[in-house]
């Protein structure tokens, strides 16, 4: 078991980490509510479009 753990452990940060965002804003204050909300959409949008290009180049090989 522990060879096994090892052995995993050696190759556990060769991957690319997944996309990550990190949005601070107080929920009392609307403008920073809006502010963040605008940041997590542009967030989603960009990696939506990032991983459908991915699929298009992945169908032309």
């Amino acid at each position: 078991m522990t060879a096994c753990f090892d052995e995993e452990g050696l190759h556990m940060l060769e991957g690319t980490s997944e996309p990550a965002l990190g949005v601070s804003f107080y929920p009392g204050n609307s403008e920073e509510v809006r502010e963040a909300i605008r940041v997590v959409e542009r967030f989603v949008l960009f990696n939506h479009e990032l991983f459908q290009l991915v699929e298009d180049l992945q169908q032309l090989c």
